[in-house]
């Protein structure tokens, strides 16, 4: 049986422009049929920044505070919680959804933030991560070497932005880029928009990994499309 998995999820525990709580979110996603979702806040400049006063220590606790909140509601209803990224380097304002570390990795590597996208990609080979650019098309995006990435999100949900969806599904099918979907919630409402059917029940970040790398899974369309799926 498929397994449905939200991919892009914020918290407004940690990314400023998140209105929904974790727990919140959680009990919307896993009314929506959901079998677990990777927590992708916002790992960027800004934030960091704006908790410049913490210890590094501290501030990687601020970052994961979503996660941990989302984690805990997750066990409590019955949704597997994962810990992602969506992160932005100084030199532009792409966004890059990262999948297959565990919670402690980011202790021992506080600065990812400080890469540019190319010594980030060098970093994520190294590592077993895998990047994904976010939402390629949408304003004050810019495309890049498609070799840097795993792939794009060429299915990206949230309905307050033109992502040019149909665009991005045309690039990745030319360019022979792996596409994956995620609704980008944000909030209420949000929920439901966009995810990966995987092929295969999973139980942690490596089994995602797994199927991502295999290409075990299809894209649930949203909107007008919704239940159909790439």
């Amino acid at each position: 049986m498929p397994f449905l998995i939200e991919t892009h999820f914020h918290t407004s525990e940690v990314s400023t422009c998140a209105h929904v709580p974790a727990a919140e979110g959680i009990r919307r996603v896993k009314a929506r049929g959901y079998q677990a979702v990777v927590v992708t806040d916002h790992y960027t400049p800004e934030f960091f920044a704006a908790h410049g006063q913490m210890t590094q220590q501290q501030q990687i606790e601020q970052y994961l505070s979503g996660y941990q909140a989302a984690r805990a509601a997750g066990e409590s209803v019955g949704l597997l919680v994962l810990p992602g990224m969506e992160i932005r380097f100084p030199e532009n304002y792409n966004d890059y959804l990262v999948y297959g570390f565990e919670p402690e990795f980011l202790f021992q590597y506080p600065d990812l933030w400080q890469h540019d996208l190319s010594s980030f990609a060098a970093f994520c080979r190294h590592h077993d991560l895998l990047i994904y650019q976010a939402h390629p098309f949408r304003r004050k995006m810019t495309v890049v070497v498609s070799d840097l990435l795993d792939g794009i999100e060429g299915v990206n949900g949230n309905p307050r932005h033109d992502s040019k969806n149909d665009i991005a599904i045309q690039w990745a099918q030319r360019h022979n880029l792996p596409m994956i979907g995620g609704s980008d919630f944000h909030q209420a409402g949000d929920e439901g928009a966009s995810g990966l059917l995987l092929r295969d029940e999973i139980t942690d970040i490596h089994g995602l990994k797994q199927q991502l790398k295999t290409g075990s899974y299809s894209i649930l369309l949203p909107a007008s499309r919704q239940g159909s799926v790439l």
